[in-house]
């Protein structure tokens, strides 16, 4: 939860590519929709309760403008890695930091650069 709004997802039904805001009487409205089902986990709000990231089974990092809808891929998947199931976002709110899922887990921390 970030301000007053809590982003979801869901694991299962149709809406598995959707990302909601939930506000705090539980009411969901839709704001994006991704081409690939959106990892739960990932959902990260940024400081200016405005912006989240997120991941996708088949992308990289997403950055999603609420107010909008409008979605972009700002850290793509390497090659031959893994999903990015996890994302973390610094207190600096310039680090972030991407869990990767193959077989065994691995952990990537990102600085972004001015």
């Amino acid at each position: 939860m970030h301000g007053r709004l809590i982003a979801a997802t869901t694991d299962e039904g149709p809406a598995l590519n959707t990302v909601f805001l939930l506000d705090l009487h539980g009411k969901p409205r839709a704001v994006h929709t991704a081409p690939a089902q959106v990892w739960e986990s990932s959902l990260t709000w940024l400081a200016d309760s405005r912006r989240l990231l997120f991941t996708t089974r088949t992308s990289g990092v997403m950055l999603l403008d609420t107010v909008t809808g409008a979605a972009r891929e700002i850290i793509p998947r390497p090659r031959g890695l893994g999903e990015f199931h996890g994302v973390a976002v610094g207190r600096d709110n310039r680090t972030i930091a991407l869990a990767e899922m193959r077989m065994d887990g691995d952990l990537w921390v990102m600085k972004r650069k001015e």
